[in-house]
Formats: structure tokens, C-alpha cells, sequence
């Protein structure tokens, strides 16, 4: 079977067709774009009407090579223009109807932002109104928590003063009365074979007990005026030393480190009770021969040593204020209200060690007190 392929052409105004038989349709033929100006070779054939008037043309080809592509048409075709108007009317409906859907959903968030103000306006209404009775309630729970807070300021302050008490008995008349009971067993032991050692206990016992009622008019009173005594911290830790150690047989060395100075009226106080709560639990307990007290002053901080040679004790096994004894809750409580601290050291048969480190502030340019470093036995 044979194919014939036709090509409708026009040039200028006449409309022709182009033929060509073969086996089968040739590749060139059927790539030739419509619209494409094209050269034609072959054989014409025409037709005329019954009055000799030209009405038809053919033009029959011998082979697939007598057509020439002399220019293909332009991209932009009828049908691509047909097709890109479509496309932009499309969008332009499509713009249009997204327009007036945006445009509704404005108006009503417009009234939905108008319903939302008045609503709001409403609400803030309301909250200045609750605001109002919230300043008037908490006024009144102020003034109910003023109240309260002052009825526990004075119960706290009741309760410091009376632990303030207790401490000041505990390191003045407890220690003195040690110091004077320990005098009066020694006078007792002394009276048969040395009156008059006998009697020098009873006088020293005696000199405490001075001091002791010195001691208790200042604690109840607080009489004292440390500027007119021009207290001497380490002068004062060597009397107490010579005085409680007194015919104990215990040697006692005080040194002193450092540029001493005077130090604030309740750090000196402080220390000086601690020395002697430490010096006490020395005298009743550790069974020792030498003690040594260390003051150094330092740039920043004042520290007091206190270290025997006595039988020492193992700290966690040691008696607490459940059993009565206060000494070391003491030292702990008066160190730490200076923002200080205590650190206790001891061992079964290898003495104890007290030391106390209180800070201070910057060294100031003061004259010295005693010589930079002293070493006084008693």
C-alpha cells in the first residue's frame, strides 16, 4: 500500500496543494511546521472551468527532497496567542475573585475588631475597677503583715537577747567561778603545808571573784566604756591566762603576730571570750602541761590559736549542749555572728587545737599597741 501526503500552500492569494506518493510517509514531509515558508519543486497540474478560467493547482512532487524549508514560522502562533490570553484572562479572573474575597474577609475582621475593642474597653473597665480593690486589700494586708512582722521582730529579738544573755554568763561568771573553784581546791590542798601559798590562793581567788562581779554589772547593766579602759586584747588574754592557770601546773605561752592594732569593740570582745572558754576546757580537761595562745593579725583577718599537749579527744564523740555543755556551741555561735568560723582539731593522745579566724577590713596606718612579736609566759 501506498501513502500519500498533501500540503495545503498559499502563496499570495492562491491556495494550492502539494502531493506525493510513496511506500511510506516521509519523515520531512510530516516535520514541516504549519506556517513555515517552504520552496516546492515539481510537476504543475491545473484545472480550468468550462469558460478557460484558471480555477485549481496541483503540484505533484517526484521525491521527498523537492521540499525546502526556507523560514519557519514565528513561536508566537494564533494558538500560543489563544492559549496565553486564556492563561491571563484565567489569572485575571482568578485575581479578581481572590480580590473580592479578601476584601470580605477585611470587612469582617474590621467588625470583628471593632466588636473586640468595645469588648476590650470593657474588660480594662473592669480591670481598673478590680485594680482599685486589690490596692484597697493590700493596703489593709500591709498594714495586717507590718503588724505581724513586728510582733515577730520583738519575739526574735526577746529570743537573741536571751541567747545573748546565756553566752555572756556562760564565758564570764561560769568561767570565773571555774577559775575561783580551782584556786580554793588548791588553797585547801596548800593549807596544812603552805599557809602562805594557801593565802595567795584565797587572795587570787578573791581577785576573781572581783572580776566576776565586775563581769556580771556589765552584762546586765552594760556599763562598760571601752574607749576609757583603751582595751589591749592580747594584754588581756595574758591576764586571763596567768589568772586561771594559776597553780594548775600548766604553763601557758601567749603570742603575738603580726601589726596589732585595735580591732572593732565587738570582735575584741568576742575573741577574748573564746580565748577564755578555750583556756577553761583546757584547765578542766585535757590534763595537759603546755598551751599555747596565738594572736595574729593579719591584712584581713584576725585569727586566735589556741593548741595543747594534752590527752585530746576524738571531736564526734565529744559532749554537746544535750549533755549541758555549751562551750564549743558558744565559740561556733559567736564566730559566726562575726561572719567568722571555728575549726576544732584533736586526737586521743595527741593534744587539741582551737582556731578562730574573724575577717576584717583593710589595714589601716594605726599606731601598735605592743612590739610586732612578743612571746610572754606565765
Amino acid at each position: 500500500m501506498e501513502t500519500r501526503t498533501v500540503l495545503i500552500l498559499q502563496n499570495t492569494n492562491l491556495i494550492f496543494t502539494v502531493e506525493w506518493e510513496e511506500p511510506e510517509q516521509a519523515a520531512s514531509m510530516a516535520a514541516v511546521p504549519i506556517g513555515s515558508i517552504i520552496d516546492v519543486h515539481g510537476i504543475s497540474l491545473t484545472e480550468t472551468d468550462d469558460e478557460g478560467k484558471f480555477s485549481a493547482l496541483r503540484v505533484m512532487l517526484p521525491t521527498s527532497d523537492s521540499i525546502r524549508i526556507l523560514h519557519k514560522p514565528d513561536w508566537l502562533t494564533p494558538q500560543r496567542l489563544l492559549i496565553g490570553l486564556t492563561v491571563a484572562c484565567s489569572l485575571l479572573i482568578l485575581i479578581v475573585s481572590w480580590t473580592f474575597m479578601v476584601s470580605q474577609r477585611n470587612s469582617a475582621l474590621k467588625s470583628l475588631i471593632c466588636e473586640r475593642e468595645k469588648a476590650q474597653i470593657q474588660l480594662q473597665n473592669a480591670h481598673d475597677m478590680l485594680e482599685e480593690r486589690v490596692k484597697e486589700r493590700t493596703a489593709q494586708l500591709k498594714f495586717q503583715i507590718t503588724a505581724r512582722k513586728e510582733s515577730e521582730l520583738q519575739s526574735k529579738a526577746v529570743l537573741g537577747e536571751r541567747t545573748r544573755l546565756a553566752q555572756e554568763l556562760h564565758d564570764t561568771l561560769e568561767q570565773t567561778l571555774t577559775g575561783i573553784a580551782l584556786q580554793l581546791d588548791t588553797a585547801a590542798k596548800l593549807f596544812n603545808r603552805s599557809p602562805e601559798s594557801a593565802i595567795r590562793h584565797l587572795e587570787l581567788a578573791r581577785n576573781l571573784m572581783s572580776q566576776s562581779q565586775v563581769e556580771v554589772r556589765r552584762s546586765v547593766w552594760d556599763l562598760r566604756c571601752r574607749a576609757l579602759e583603751q582595751f589591749d586584747l592580747p594584754g588581756a588574754l595574758q591576764r586571763s591566762a596567768r589568772q586561771f592557770s594559776y597553780g594548775t601546773g600548766i604553763e601557758i605561752e601567749v603570742e603575738t603576730k603580726g601589726q596589732v592594732r585595735p580591732l572593732p569593740e565587738v570582735v575584741e570582745e568576742n575573741l577574748l571570750r573564746m580565748g577564755q572558754e578555750a583556756l577553761t576546757n583546757v584547765i578542766k580537761h585535757s590534763s595537759a602541761h603546755l598551751a599555747t595562745i596565738e594572736l595574729e593579725f593579719g591584712a584581713e583577718q584576725v585569727i586566735l590559736q589556741i593548741r595543747d599537749d594534752g590527752q585530746g579527744f576524738t571531736p564526734e564523740n565529744s559532749a554537746g549542749a544535750e549533755a549541758g555543755h555549751f562551750g564549743l556551741l558558744g565559740m561556733s555561735e559567736r564566730a559566726k555572728r562575726l561572719d567568722g568560723q571555728v575549726v576544732l582539731t584533736s586526737a586521743p593522745g595527741k593534744g587539741t587545737t582551737v582556731r578562730v579566724a574573724i575577717p576584717l577590713g583593710p589595714v589601716q596606718e594605726l599606731p601598735s599597741l605592743v612590739p610586732t612579736e612578743t612571746q610572754m609566759q606565765s
